[in-house]
């Protein structure tokens, strides 16, 4: 494959502007201040059976809410759900009201009716 000089300067320019894209990307990120799972404090943070009791719901309607994304949650290290409960009273303040009525079946439920024996 041969390649002459001006492919190689366009190349070179859009790898440039590629850099300084990137540098301004990062930049900004660390300027902004970060809100991870770090930040939650461990005194915050209560497993789905602490959820259940904020929220006054079933464990099970917890799981529902955390598949179906929408419920504040994260995964510890250990890949267990756990919540903060400073976001789960944000959460019940919030404009989302939690809705009584299941708005969507989840996937494991969909797929259960689908492969059972009939």
């Amino acid at each position: 494959m041969i390649v002459n000089k001006d492919e190689i300067q366009e190349l070179n320019s859009k790898v440039d502007y590629l850099i300084n894209r990137f540098e301004e990307l990062v930049v900004r990120d660390v300027s902004l201040p970060l809100k991870s799972e770090v930040d939650i404090e461990i005194d915050d943070t209560v497993d789905i059976n602490g959820a259940a009791k904020i929220v006054n719901r079933s464990t099970s309607t917890l799981y529902t809410r955390c598949s179906e994304n929408t419920i504040p949650f994260f995964r510890d290290p250990g890949n267990r759900i756990s919540f903060s409960k400073r976001q789960l009273l944000d959460w019940m303040k919030s404009d989302q009201p939690y809705s009584e009525t299941k708005t969507s079946t989840s996937k494991m439920c969909k797929n259960r009716s689908r492969f059972s024996k009939k």
